[in-house]
């Protein structure tokens, strides 16, 4: 082997290693927006750690590829405000343990109705469930 093809073999192993290392949502998880008056509430399912001493500290919520907010690993739910009228959005949660690993991405995506939050700034409050 040459030593770029030993170099691209422990680039890959060292990536499967770090994807291994991080938090993870169950199996064919996914998020759901659902529609009240002007603001969307948006569900995910809770990630597993990795390990116990690595613990999911928090979800990162994004906007169209904005972070938009982190809520408390304590919740799973957020209800977005600011959403302009009959516009097309993409949320996207990742969860994100105490080494800063970060999972994959659960999104989902939805318009919203003609009726406008815009005056309200950009923002996901955690929803208790």
């Amino acid at each position: 082997m040459s030593k770029k093809s030993i170099s691209l073999v422990v680039v890959a192993l060292a990536a499967i290693v770090l994807a291994a290392c991080q938090p993870t949502f169950p199996e064919d998880a996914a998020a759901t927006a659902t529609q009240q008056g002007s603001k969307v509430l948006i569900d995910w399912p809770a990630a597993t750690p990795y390990a116990v001493e690595d613990p999911v500290v928090g979800y990162e919520v994004y906007v169209d590829q904005s972070l938009v907010t982190t809520i408390s690993p304590s919740f799973t739910r957020c209800l977005l405000q600011g959403l302009s009228a009959g516009t097309d959005y993409d949320v996207e949660v990742l969860a994100v343990d105490l080494e800063d690993h970060i999972s994959s991405t659960l999104l989902v995506e939805f318009t919203t109705p003609l009726v406008d939050d815009s005056a309200n700034p950009l923002d996901c409050n955690p929803a208790g469930d």
